[in-house]
């Protein structure tokens, strides 16, 4: 933990300290970010690997793509599947926001116009005279 009394206050330094400790953060960003887009690159060509030597091979059905040639992608998707089609609900997650059908975290709102809201109560109105 650290200890409050050694702790020196950024305003406390000179312009060239703070300068120079910038630079420092700055260049240590680089080297993260950069390793992060390293690994990021090599997990996405090992993702389109294939298993075996040869060429890749499609299937039409998933009994068809066993012992195929495939992506290590397509292994890990058919293996989640397998595992979602099993009750795993981990698995399930996994394959229905990959596959893009993530239910949305944002909810839209919107109000309808002053006229649209007119016209509305309008119909209401004659809905409950004429049904009622």
């Amino acid at each position: 933990m650290a200890n409050p009394e050694n702790l020196v206050p950024n305003e406390a330094r000179t312009p060239s300290q703070r300068r120079e400790n910038a630079r420092k953060a700055g260049r240590a960003s680089g080297r993260k970010r950069r390793e992060m887009r390293e690994m990021r690159e090599t997990l996405r060509a090992m993702l389109d690997m294939p298993l075996r030597p040869g060429g890749v091979t499609t299937a039409q059905t998933m009994d068809g793509m066993e012992g195929k040639n495939m992506t290590v992608a397509q292994a890990v998707a058919l293996a989640q599947l397998r595992k979602a089609m099993d009750g795993d609900t981990r698995a399930a997650e996994f394959v229905r926001d990959t596959s893009g059908q993530r239910p949305s975290d944002r909810v839209e709102l919107s109000a309808p116009s002053r006229e649209s809201a007119e016209e509305f109560g309008r119909m209401l109105d004659e809905a409950m005279r004429d049904g009622g």
